[in-house]
């Protein structure tokens, strides 16, 4: 094993990803940071219980035991590495295209606390309707969800109507797809998911949580960042 050769790669991926960071928008920085932490706390054996029960929101939890600011502080948190690192790969990609839509003349809000205030709300509001969902659907009763997996899928709601254009390039895929083919592949996704846990069958993903927030970020991108459309055919490496 040539281990000069090892530790050079390594310092070469180090080093990539250090100029990476540092290129990274602000507003991104500070929402990766935010749920590191909160995964790093929850990690710690002397504090799950604690990050369990103010950060994981469900029926029981948010509505019953009355602990009902659960449904926005879950979107911070995620129950792996993994988990946070997909979500954090998303906002990493779509929040630069919010900002372009967010208002820039706003006397109370600068543009990236808007667009911290919208993966609040729409993650929120997203907790809310998957909360809906569990309570009406027999086969979703006790199950619990964390994550920013619906102001995600809020996201590039949003982004389906003010970029339905940009072409994305994703690995493994030979050609380029626009937001609006990824936009409804994911409801398609998600109803297949959704359907699957209705037959019986199990799912760690909440698919329940993501069509409330894919359908949010639609409807802000329609009325709410419609202003600042921008229908440009810009293309993006994801």
């Amino acid at each position: 094993m040539d281990i000069d050769r090892i530790r050079r790669e390594v310092e070469i991926q180090y080093y990539s990803l250090k100029r990476r960071w540092n290129r990274t928008d602000a507003c991104t920085q500070k929402v990766v940071v935010a749920n590191a932490i909160i995964l790093g706390l929850s990690k710690v054996p002397s504090l799950r219980g604690v990050m369990h029960r103010h950060f994981v929101a469900s029926w029981r939890a948010s509505v019953q035991e009355k602990r009902f600011y659960t449904v926005s502080t879950s979107v911070f948190s995620h129950s792996g590495f993994l988990h946070l690192a997909l979500n954090s790969f998303v906002a990493y990609n779509t929040i630069p295209f919010l900002k372009r839509g967010c208002d820039s003349k706003n006397p109370w809000l600068s543009v990236d606390n808007q667009v911290l205030a919208f993966i609040i709300a729409s993650g929120t509001a997203a907790s809310c309707g998957g909360l809906l969902m569990s309570r009406l659907i027999s086969q979703l009763r006790g199950s619990c969800f964390s994550g920013m997996s619906g102001a995600t899928c809020a996201s590039f709601g949003v982004m389906s109507v003010t970029h339905p254009s940009l072409q994305w390039q994703i690995l493994f895929f030979p050609e380029p797809l626009s937001t609006e083919m990824m936009f409804s592949g994911l409801i398609a996704w998600d109803l297949l998911g959704l359907s699957y846990v209705l037959l019986g069958g199990s799912s760690v993903i909440a698919h329940h949580v993501h069509l409330p927030g894919a359908l949010i970020g639609y409807a802000a991108g329609t009325y709410f960042f419609k202003p600042n459309i921008d229908r440009s055919n810009k293309w993006s490496i994801w």
